[in-house]
């Protein structure tokens, strides 16, 4: 006895759309959107573009990151000081983070519109520092929708960029396994619920598929449920003689037994009325009638 565990790695990093975007919930529910008018309690109207790898700059990386947008009465972030051309150093309250190590990252303003300062039209590079070397992770875009006024995120707002990795050194699994036990007591009262069906049988039932390998009416079935996981069922016609005697080893979850209406002998037994009998050792006994008709 005993068990398998099958496990998915992911070949490289690629970020996961339906949870990339602004933090929040859409009835009720947590949510991730890239627009955030479409978010509850929502205020903001600056539609998000996350994209990796448009430069030559570019790493990917196995982490997840946020910007975090605070009040500028508490904190502001200025930017490092990264070549010349189009890169703003002003003071924003928002910061960049690596969500999976939960450190700080740095933040590139690129001025889109050349204007000077930062505004809804310019895009953040998520960008880290490592061993000397500058590496870009991520690129937001940002714009407002035609003919709406700039209304940008607040300090509590989140954008959060999540993505599938491969696995990594460090990596681990844990669960914790239980033995199966059950409630004596319980399975004794569940005897009662133990049931044939059909019953009656109809020679004709229209729910036994047919066999492509048998012509005329296929294979005939009839199932006991809600048995005991271990139990005996054996089976009499109505002058007390066995039929068939039926062995059920199943899951604690798995109540249902099937037979062929076939006689220990392997012959089709006739139409008329029966009678089960099933013994669960240490739990009890019980006894029904079912009918097979034409």
């Amino acid at each position: 006895v005993g068990f398998f565990m099958e496990f998915d790695n992911d070949d490289e990093v690629e970020v996961i759309p339906e949870r990339t975007g602004y933090v929040g919930t859409s009835d009720g529910e947590n949510a991730f959107s890239l627009d955030p008018r479409t978010l509850d309690a929502a205020t903001s109207n600056w539609v998000a573009d996350v994209q990796a790898g448009i430069t030559d700059d570019y790493a990917a990386s196995p982490f997840d990151y946020e910007l975090r947008w605070v009040s500028p009465n508490d904190s502001l972030y200025r930017p490092p000081r990264f070549r010349i051309g189009d890169f703003l150093r002003e003071e924003i309250p928002i910061f960049a983070v690596n969500a999976t190590t939960n450190r700080l990252a740095d933040l590139l303003i690129e001025d889109l519109n050349d204007n000077g300062t930062f505004d809804a039209a310019d895009a953040l590079i998520i960008n880290e520092e490592v061993d000397g070397e500058r590496l870009f992770r991520y690129r937001v875009d940002f714009r407002v929708p035609s003919g709406a006024s700039s209304s940008p995120p607040q300090a509590g707002d989140r954008l959060r960029i999540s993505v599938e990795r491969p696995f990594a050194t460090g990596d681990f699994f844990q669960f914790t396994v239980r033995s199966s036990s059950f409630d004596e007591e319980v399975a004794r009262n569940e005897l009662d619920d133990v049931k044939v069906v059909p019953n009656p049988y109809i020679a004709s039932a229209k729910w036994e598929r047919a066999s492509p390998q048998i012509t005329g009416r296929g294979e005939r079935k009839i199932y006991f449920t809600h048995l005991p996981a271990r139990c005996t069922v054996r089976i009499f016609n109505l002058r007390g003689e066995l039929i068939r005697e039926l062995q059920h080893d199943g899951l604690l979850d798995d109540g249902q037994l099937s037979w062929d209406m076939r006689t220990e002998g392997n012959q089709d037994v006739a139409f008329g009325m029966y009678i089960y009998h099933v013994d669960a050792p240490g739990i009890g006994e019980t006894t029904g009638k079912f009918a097979i008709i034409k």
